[in-house]
């Protein structure tokens, strides 16, 4: 990764921020900084921690997904069948 001028381990935390959250990989060092820096310039806590995390998103925190199952009522066929059903959720 020479030509990208990184180096090292990534940590199980910064994979998570970063794929799991949709955060800058150091978000957990980064927010309070950003914070910190809001307050400063006279943002109230709330505003300072909504811009903050605004400066750390990235992208939009993986989708979750509801595992197959078997029968029930949120999965059943007409007639009885029992089958495997994917049952999604929107959003």
């Amino acid at each position: 990764m020479a030509e990208l001028d990184v180096s090292g381990e990534v940590s199980e935390a910064q994979m998570r921020a970063l794929f799991g959250r949709g955060m800058h990989p150091d978000a957990e060092r980064v927010l309070p900084e950003r914070t910190a820096l809001y307050l400063a310039a006279g943002e109230t806590p709330a505003r300072a921690a909504k811009a903050a995390e605004s400066d750390v998103r990235l992208g939009r925190r993986f989708p979750k997904f509801t595992p197959p199952t078997r029968g029930g009522p949120a999965c059943s066929r007409p007639g009885g069948g029992g089958g495997l059903v994917w049952v999604g959720t929107s959003g």
